[in-house]
């Protein structure tokens, strides 16, 4: 091992004007997660996150030149909304350790904002990880700038952007995320009362595209794109709308009791304007859309 006497250690300290409990889940939930982890060029894949003592943190950063590095890590200790110990070693590909980390995150609430305190250890480095240890300080510099920038959005997005639609359905969280991810049945059962589907192109996975025609009652057909932004089996999926009107859709999926789902059905607009022309048709279409994936549940049970 190398020369303990440099000190590669880190201390970030940042106050967020969000509640604890916001910041608290940017860390613990995968779907959050993966906007901010890692510097400013790279984008988080496969997204593991167990927050209990002995669960899992696995993440796979992508580099923009197609390159991928895994993170493997393991929460130590776990105090919720309080505090995250975090420990992980990085491999350096000869059956050694080429460097190992410890995290400690904790998180204090006054008055509506949070102040969240980063530290991390380096217990102990071989001479190879010199140059990825001299640029620590940079990288997580821009990972706290991103997930600044992500929580200020997260809670900030002003309501009179907002469509919101839930409703419990009494059918398995499985069955449900079936319904929502496999082309066959999302073209028997998505749009308002009326419409059909054709479905040109579905691709179910990060950045993948789904192409679909959606025919009136009257005749007419909308051409419909969207893009998959996030996909995290089975709480959660976000997705684009790409053509006409421009909006993302966050649908989350909770199990209550093993035989029943709350599915929230989330759509974000790029203006209070834009969300006020879209309103007077989309509330009544997603519940007519709810009413039709409730009934062809009930056909795949």
């Amino acid at each position: 091992m190398s020369d303990k006497t440099v000190n590669y250690d880190l201390e970030i300290i940042r106050e967020f004007d969000a509640p604890r409990a916001i910041v608290w889940k940017m860390w613990t939930e995968p779907s959050h997660l993966r906007q901010w982890w890692g510097p400013a060029n790279v984008t988080i894949g496969k997204c593991v996150v167990e927050p209990h003592a002995g669960g899992r943190l696995g993440l796979e950063m992508r580099m923009r030149d197609g390159k991928s590095f895994p993170v493997e890590a393991v929460f130590v200790e776990v105090i919720p909304q309080e505090k995250l110990v975090v420990r992980n070693a990085i491999p350096d590909g000869k059956g050694g350790v080429l460097c190992e980390f410890e995290g400690t995150i904790t998180f204090v609430e006054r008055a509506g904002k949070t102040t969240m305190t980063f530290q991390s250890k380096v217990l102990r480095f071989a001479p190879e990880a010199v140059p990825m240890l001299n640029g620590r300080k940079q990288g997580w510099a821009q990972s706290m700038a991103r997930l600044g920038s992500f929580i200020d959005a997260e809670a900030n997005t002003p309501n009179e952007r907002v469509i919101h639609s839930s409703r419990v359905l009494n059918f398995p969280r499985e069955l449900v995320w079936k319904a929502w991810t496999q082309p066959g049945h999302l073209a028997k059962w998505w749009g308002p009362h009326g419409f059909t589907n054709t479905v040109l192109e579905h691709e179910f996975k990060l950045g993948g595209v789904w192409q679909l025609i959606m025919h009136g009652p009257d005749g007419t057909d909308y051409p419909n794109k969207w893009i998959y932004n996030e996909i995290d089996e089975p709480t959660r999926i976000v997705l684009t709308h790409e053509n006409g009107h421009r909006f993302q859709v966050t649908a989350t999926f909770a199990d209550l009791d093993g035989r029943r789902t709350k599915l929230t059905f989330r759509m974000l607009f790029d203006s209070a304007e834009e969300c006020d022309r879209v309103k007077p048709f989309a509330v009544p279409g997603n519940e007519g859309n709810l009413d039709r994936l409730s009934s062809h549940l009930e056909t795949m049970s």
